[in-house]
């Protein structure tokens, strides 16, 4: 059986400036500091967990388990110009 750990904390008041700062390479930053592939923070005020790695990266892409449909709201998306990415299925 797996032992199972506590999900570490990143101890920052909020983390949104840093992730604006840092973009994409912030979860990666945040995961080697604390040593760990799953960790919580928090951004916009709210408790985020976030996770790396290729076991996580399989279970995220599996259409079985998660559902990206309407999760980037259109008015983003056109702002972004956001056509085809994980916003969207298919």
């Amino acid at each position: 059986m797996k032992e199972e750990k506590p999900i570490l904390r990143d101890k920052s008041m909020d983390n949104t400036l840093v992730l604006m700062t840092e973009s994409y390479r912030f979860i990666r930053n945040r995961a080697r500091e604390l040593n760990s592939d799953i960790f919580q923070t928090r951004l916009l005020g709210q408790t985020t967990n976030c996770v790396v790695g290729e076991e996580v990266a399989c279970v995220f892409y599996d259409e079985t388990k998660f559902r990206r449909r309407r999760a980037v709201p259109k008015r983003i998306q056109k702002k972004l110009d956001w056509r085809k990415s994980h916003t969207d299925d298919g």
